[in-house]
């Protein structure tokens, strides 16, 4: 018989893969002129996004916004919305959160 006791019940319990890794490339290409690839690992089920802001860290695209089990993607996008410059894309699951910068240039 095992029990686990004192596990973190905000956002619903989650147990994780312990050989994997939480992971984000560097968007390709960069500088970037309309589509982007980022490749991404997760470890644990839960809310994933990932989000682009301004320098002032304002949201202004939305790349992802979902439920995620673990296991390994990539995610294309389409930024050609965008004008020119340097923004900030973050991936934010339950328990983690990585940033790199993006360059737009046309």
């Amino acid at each position: 018989r095992f029990c686990l006791n004192g596990l973190c019940q905000q956002g619903g319990t989650r147990l994780i893969q312990p050989e994997g890794k939480v992971s984000m490339s560097m968007a390709r290409p960069d500088p970037a002129t309309s589509n982007i690839e980022i490749d991404y690992e997760l470890i644990e089920n839960g809310q994933t996004t990932i989000t682009v802001t301004d320098l002032l860290g304002r949201e202004v695209l939305r790349l992802l916004d979902g439920p995620q089990v673990p296991g390994v993607y990539t995610l294309a996008a389409d930024l050609s919305t965008l004008p020119n410059g340097t923004y900030i894309y973050t991936l934010r699951t339950p328990t983690i959160v990585k940033s790199h910068h993006l360059q737009i240039a046309r």
